[in-house]
């Protein structure tokens, strides 16, 4: 069962293009983990 999914994602600063197309499904029961830098507000889902 999908319970969250996203298509088409696009996201630049200035001219940097950062993510283009994107597309994620996360099905029940799946860890996902955004990684960043320390103290740059990540999570663990």
């Amino acid at each position: 069962m999908i319970v969250l999914q996203v298509n088409q994602v696009h996201k630049s600063f200035g001219a940097d293009e950062i993510l283009s197309g994107v597309k994620l499904e996360v099905q029940h029961r799946d860890r996902v983990a955004l990684v960043g830098r320390n103290g740059a507000a990540n999570r663990l889902y």
